[in-house]
């Protein structure tokens, strides 16, 4: 019903709609403006939220709605993370991890200093496929130990440095964010997004507790079990209705991230709440009443606390996988001596790419932080936040006043950008060198990253449906960046029109009812409907 319901609200927006098979008209743009403004006044308000809408070529703006008004971009921010990264950074600027070696006599000691490298991931995107860097960079540690230590069977003492990074790991977020995986913080030392797998597995009976496996580093996390189960669970309520019990028994729900679908769980997952005690702990409390037995397994990526420790406690296992022998680990300085060397595997670019394509939090951080690790050699937040703010300013040529960077992923709800900010610095980043590097992370319409899903359907065009995706011009033509946190759906990017022709675009919504069926509506129904319309407008 709510589909229909809505569907028939645009139908009138755009006059007596009716279904086409023929191709669309191509329209001027004062005929764009005015359907453009009278869509927006439409979809405006409690429900739908307010907007912030900036589209421009390449030198100019060409059409504006509330463009100077400040909003939350969510996850477009990591485009000016990217702009800046470029500028500051380099294309090629490699993320290293050094290395020394000492051998005591007693047992052999391996130095290791953490700079920050966010890629050491078992799936780590890149534009000729999946790699598997967190084996890679075991593989060259333990070549570089055998072709250094005398005696396989000596003791291995491993030293872990992470005096690069001082302060909070962690960005400005709420509370109930931080034991989630897409809040995970950042550090010298970085592991699979710093995120652990942890499993429940629900008791048989009633009255039982249920059972925790972890994946990666075992015993790392403290679970304090206070779940309550019974034979018939609870139904949970999705959207304000109560699911029927065979529903609640059968289907399993999608969670979301930025539009992409980040797990599929059992729906009984959705009584069970996850928190942290404190953001420094490794404690993680499981709570829930009225859970039934019996049911499938759930899994819950949680973000760990300590990355220093996580990332040795996984390094300690691997090489004891490899053969050697580890009698401990410590934190301590790296030594100065000659000799020292580095581990790199990838650079700016590459982690640019798959930050982008798949809006991964824990990259942009890690680049956000590389600012001020880059000018000092040391990096905390409010460092780089200084630094972010006083670049952006110069190089768009604008007032400091005009925004607020408070992280480098837009997580943060304190994040303030205008529409037309975001076209400018797209205009700026057209004129660089590394123009190239930045259109190619960004997400298709229809095809990869996080709009692989989206610009598959058709759309509404001057008053007719069109069933054709074709049509509307979107997939395969939009490269664009994604965002979604509570109340909060943007869009920026580029595309061309129908002649060929590049436009910029920042399409910023906020604070509308963050309910899913309204997400959906204000991706498909105002932001899509826009840039369709936009692509059939002659220029």
């Amino acid at each position: 019903m709510y589909w229909i319901t809505h569907a028939a609200a645009l139908w009138l927006v755009f006059s007596a709609a009716a279904y086409s098979a023929e191709p669309a008209k191509s329209i001027p743009f004062s005929e764009f403006s005015k359907r453009a403004d009278q869509l927006l006044r439409s979809q405006t308000g409690t429900q739908w939220g307010q907007h912030s809408f900036s589209i421009a070529s390449e030198s100019k703006t060409l059409y504006s709605w509330e463009a100077d008004k400040k909003a939350k971009p969510a996850s477009n921010l990591k485009l000016l993370t990217t702009i800046l990264s470029f500028e500051l950074l380099g294309e090629d600027y490699p993320f290293q991890t050094g290395i020394a070696f000492e051998d005591t006599g007693e047992r052999f000691r391996v130095y290791l200093r953490g700079q920050g490298d966010p890629s050491l991931s078992d799936s780590f995107l890149t534009p000729n496929g999946r790699k598997n860097y967190s084996n890679e960079f075991l593989d060259l540690l333990t070549q570089k130990i055998s072709q250094k230590i005398q005696n396989p069977a000596k003791p291995i003492e491993l030293i872990l440095d992470d005096s690069s990074f001082s302060g909070t790991p962690l960005g400005p977020w709420p509370n109930q964010y931080l034991v989630k995986c897409y809040s995970a913080g950042v550090g010298a030392f970085n592991f699979g997004l710093n995120c652990d797998d942890v499993t429940l597995h629900p008791p048989a009976t009633a009255g039982k507790s249920p059972s925790f496996s972890e994946r990666w580093a075992p015993d790392y996390f403290e679970i304090k079990d206070e779940t309550n189960w019974k034979k018939k669970g609870r139904r949970p309520s999705w959207e304000g209705e109560l699911l029927s019990a065979s529903t609640f028994e059968a289907v399993s729900i999608q969670r979301e991230m930025d539009g992409q679908i980040s797990s599929v769980l059992p729906l009984w997952s959705e009584l069970v709440n996850l928190s942290r005690p404190a953001a420094d702990s490794k404690e993680i409390v499981f709570s829930g009443d009225g859970l039934p037995v019996g049911g499938k397994p759930a899994l819950f990526r949680v973000s760990v606390s300590s990355m220093t420790e996580y990332f040795a406690k996984l390094l300690k296992a691997r090489l004891e996988q490899k053969g050697f022998t580890v009698a401990r680990w410590q934190p301590a300085a790296f030594p100065a001596q000659a000799g020292a060397e580095s581990i790199s595997l990838t650079d700016l670019k590459s982690n640019v790419y798959m930050m982008n394509k798949l809006s991964v939090n824990h990259i942009a951080e890690s680049l956000f932080r590389a600012f001020s690790l880059k000018q000092s050699g040391h990096s905390t937040y409010d460092a780089s936040r200084e630094i972010a703010k006083n670049k952006l300013a110069e190089k768009l040529e604008i007032s400091d006043q005009d925004f607020y960077y408070a992280d480098g992923s837009g997580l943060s709800h304190d994040n303030r950008v205008t529409s037309q900010l975001l076209v400018k610095a797209l205009q700026f980043a057209l004129q660089r060198p590394w123009w190239a590097t930045l259109e190619e992370s960004l997400p298709i319409g229809g095809v990869d990253g996080s709009l692989g899903g989206r610009m598959q359907s058709g759309c509404y065009l001057q008053g007719r449906y069109y069933s054709d995706p074709k049509a509307c011009g979107l997939k395969g033509n939009v490269r664009a960046k994604t965002g979604y946190i509570g109340k909060v759906i943007t869009l920026t990017g580029t595309m061309k029109n129908f002649q060929g022709k590049r436009i910029l675009f920042s399409l910023l919504t906020n604070d509308f009812q963050d309910l899913y069926s309204n997400r959906n509506h204000i991706r498909s129904f105002i932001h899509e409907q826009v840039l369709a319309e936009l692509y059939r407008t002659e220029l």
